[in-house]
């Protein structure tokens, strides 16, 4: 029986745990990369909506004739920020705190829905104007300051992924 060639159990169960090491160490890698991919989507998702907002708000202030900050009334958790006759700013609803845009300033029922973030999230709107000397912090925009630059910052949370969006726009007069 020396002369026959074959595998003995403890070489068997051997190959076994190392097959089994291997193919769960490739779901593992497989599993890790998947996760990843879906956490980078949903950051890209989130940030691309931001940007898409601030690149209509910048749109819309460069062609303005008039620009200025309105206190926050009623369901918004932000100033306001009136170009021409329209506005941007954060509105409270039942379950969501959006980034809106209203065609007209003195409609809140005709709010177009720019980003949204769940009341569980959070999320700050805030509007700067230019410092008095350079170098100097940008001061909050006042109730009625009449503006030819401003500053908007976005910054919060949403669906456990943090942003912090900053943009500056000059109005061109």
């Amino acid at each position: 029986m020396k002369n026959q060639k074959a595998y003995t159990l403890c070489e068997m169960l051997i190959s076994l745990v190392m097959t089994s090491i291997l193919v769960l160490s490739m779901w593992s890698i497989s599993s890790i990369g998947t996760n990843s991919q879906k956490r980078v989507a949903a950051e890209a998702q989130v940030l691309n909506d931001i940007h898409y907002g601030f690149k209509f708000l910048q749109n819309r202030v460069r062609e303005a004739s008039a620009l200025y900050p309105e206190a926050a009334t009623g369901s918004w958790v932000s100033q306001k920020l009136i170009v021409d006759h329209h506005a941007f700013g954060l509105f409270q609803n039942d379950d969501t705190t959006d980034f809106v845009y209203l065609p007209d300033k003195d409609d809140e029922t005709n709010r177009e829905v720019i980003f949204s973030v769940p009341s569980t999230g959070n999320v700050t709107l805030n509007f700067y104007k230019p410092p008095e000397s350079a170098g100097s912090v940008w001061p909050a925009a006042q109730d009625g300051d009449e503006l030819n630059v401003v500053r908007a910052e976005l910054v919060g949370e949403k669906q456990r992924i943090p942003f912090e969006m900053l943009t500056t726009i000059m109005r061109r007069i």
